[in-house]
């Protein structure tokens, strides 16, 4: 069928397993791009996709749905403040990765984390990777509503956020030490020219890729990660890190 041809782009050019997000959503996507498009047929507009990367991004942004907030899942905040407090202080610079960084909650939430532990600004970076063009705009604007705010969030750090028409912006004080761009980490050259990292944040991405696509993933994270940094998954990936043999170990609580 012509669908599987689009299925089959997707899963080359992202390392997505569509199977793992649901067939019929992906589906539903290309319906709503080949009518925004006005492609007469799947196959018109598959060819189409394959040609055009700024249309393939468009496709990306149907399919990527982000879900997140600051300082989701707690813990992993926790254990990078208390790494940066006892292992980081003397460092020249505190570089950490989040990737993908969705609409950017989770880049911010690191950078106020680092801020918070006693790192200055001088001292610390956050590089925050999507493939996502429209969840990187959102991220760099900084502009963030009720839903991005959970668990008191806003309360706790409410020094870095300052009112805005429509929400809270993040303060320039976070803001100015996270970099956005666009990138894809299962991409064999995802940061070839960067340093070490001190800590990766990769959380729910695995769960949604190709066998080969979570490999490169890892072996990503296995080079750019400085040797005793801080790998931060999600609760359902560890089991995927295990089995894939990579030799990172459970960080004590």
């Amino acid at each position: 069928m012509p669908e599987a041809a689009i299925l089959e782009l997707i899963r080359a050019r992202l390392g997505l397993d569509a199977a793992s997000i649901g067939a019929d959503c992906v589906l539903r996507a290309i319906e709503r791009r080949m009518k925004l498009t006005c492609r007469a047929d799947s196959a018109e507009y598959g060819a189409f996709a394959a040609e055009s990367p700024g249309e393939l991004d468009a496709l990306i942004d149907e399919l990527v749905v982000p879900e997140t907030w600051f300082f989701r899942d707690r813990e992993p905040f926790r254990l990078l403040a208390r790494v940066a407090a006892e292992k980081w202080r003397t460092a020249p610079r505190v570089r950490v990765l989040s990737a993908p960084c969705s609409t950017g909650e989770e880049a911010y939430s690191i950078a106020i984390t680092l801020a918070e532990s006693g790192l200055r600004a001088d001292r610390m970076r956050v590089d925050a990777a999507d493939i996502s063009a429209r969840a990187l705009d959102a991220a760099r604007g900084g502009l963030y509503g009720p839903a991005s705010f959970r668990g008191h969030a806003l309360e706790r750090h409410a020094r870095w956020f300052e009112p805005a028409d429509k929400g809270m912006r993040v303060r320039p004080a976070a803001a100015d030490c996270v970099r956005f761009f666009k990138a894809n980490i299962a991409d064999p050259a995802f940061g070839a020219n960067e340093p070490p990292y001190h800590a990766i944040f990769c959380r729910n991405l695995l769960i949604y890729l190709t066998a080969e696509a979570r490999a490169r993933v890892l072996a990503n994270m296995d080079r750019l990660l400085m040797p005793g940094g801080l790998l931060v998954c999600g609760h359902a990936e560890m089991g995927i890190v295990r089995a894939l043999g990579h030799p990172f170990a459970p960080q004590p609580g």
